[in-house]
């Protein structure tokens, strides 16, 4: 559905999806992701509707929210901060070998859930949550793997990353 925007705070929001994705014109119910949104442009929504609006949103909260109107929701009722995130969590279930997704640069692997589409696996997200703080990639990378062992102790899994999330299933 592409509706119009119909309050201040929808407006505001879709004026900085458009600039952000540099489109003309973005509806209410329209999908950040599916208007061409990445994890990287993400960063940069969320910064720009941080700075243009006052609120102090995070990245995660596009995962959460990909809409004008679900985004404007959240602002207006002052929900800021999005549920607390697991570091190993089903996005999908399946048969098969499981496929894990590292986060992409967001620190979430919520979007990920879409290759329920496409894939009869199990995927299952591996995500940065607040007390992960590694000092390089190497012993993110470390971390991760010892949270996929201890998912699947008896193996096998798969791995499967883009961009920021790429590097670390490679690294893993």
């Amino acid at each position: 559905d592409n509706r119009t925007t119909g309050t201040a705070t929808e407006e505001a929001l879709a004026a900085v999806f458009a600039r952000v994705l540099d489109v003309e014109r973005v509806g209410a119910d329209a999908s950040f992701f599916d208007l061409g949104g990445d994890s990287i442009a993400a960063m940069r929504l969320i910064a720009a509707v941080n700075h243009e609006l006052g609120s102090d949103l995070s990245v995660t909260a596009i995962f959460e929210a990909p809409t004008v109107a679900a985004l404007a929701t959240r602002l207006d009722s002052g929900t800021t901060t999005g549920r607390e995130i697991a570091a190993v969590q089903v996005l999908a279930h399946g048969n098969g070998t499981p496929v894990f997704v590292p986060h992409a640069v967001s620190g979430v692997s919520w979007h990920y859930q879409v290759l329920a589409g496409v894939l009869d696996n199990p995927i299952i997200g591996v995500q940065q949550v607040a007390e992960d703080t590694p000092a390089s990639l190497q012993d993110m990378a470390g971390q991760y793997a010892d949270r996929i062992e201890a998912d699947r102790p008896d193996g096998p899994v798969q791995l499967l990353g883009w961009s920021y999330g790429g590097v670390l299933a490679h690294a893993i």
